[in-house]
């Protein structure tokens, strides 16, 4: 299933009666050069681990799944959970978390998923996360 074909997008989400929202900003790949080009230029294999927040429908995930050794991905909305059956369910590397990723203990779920990686690596990519981070978010995070 190509997850970028705007017809094939929508007869998926009309299959499963899923509407997407741009409250949770929700939108969808049009173009199946991206997911591709993402997975490239990351330099993913299948000696590559990946985590993905908001997976969606699928399309990079799909890709991801293509690619690397093993994905976790982590979902807020759970009536994705059927369609994501549908266009990932077929892949042995991919966990899925329907979960808020912002309240999950991310270095619990990084140990227990990715087992090896090195907490300097993590650390980093955290980093690289918060400094990517707009005010209005951290405000929205904070006890």
């Amino acid at each position: 299933m190509d997850l970028c074909n705007i017809n094939e997008i929508k007869a998926l989400l009309a299959r499963h009666g899923f509407h997407f929202s741009k409250a949770k900003g929700q939108n969808f790949l049009t173009q199946n050069w991206v997911p591709r080009e993402i997975v490239a230029r990351a330099g993913i294999d299948e000696t590559c681990a990946a985590l993905e927040v908001g997976p969606g429908i699928g399309p990079l995930t799909q890709e991801l799944c293509l690619r690397a050794g093993r994905v976790t991905a982590i979902e807020l909305d759970t009536t994705l959970r059927p369609v994501l059956a549908e266009t990932v369910g077929e892949f042995d590397n991919l966990t899925i978390h329907f979960a808020d990723a912002m309240k999950m203990d991310l270095p619990a779920l990084v140990q227990a998923e990715f087992p090896g990686l090195t907490p300097a690596a993590y650390r980093r990519q955290t980093r690289l996360e918060q400094k990517n981070r707009s005010p209005e978010q951290d405000s929205r995070t904070r006890p």
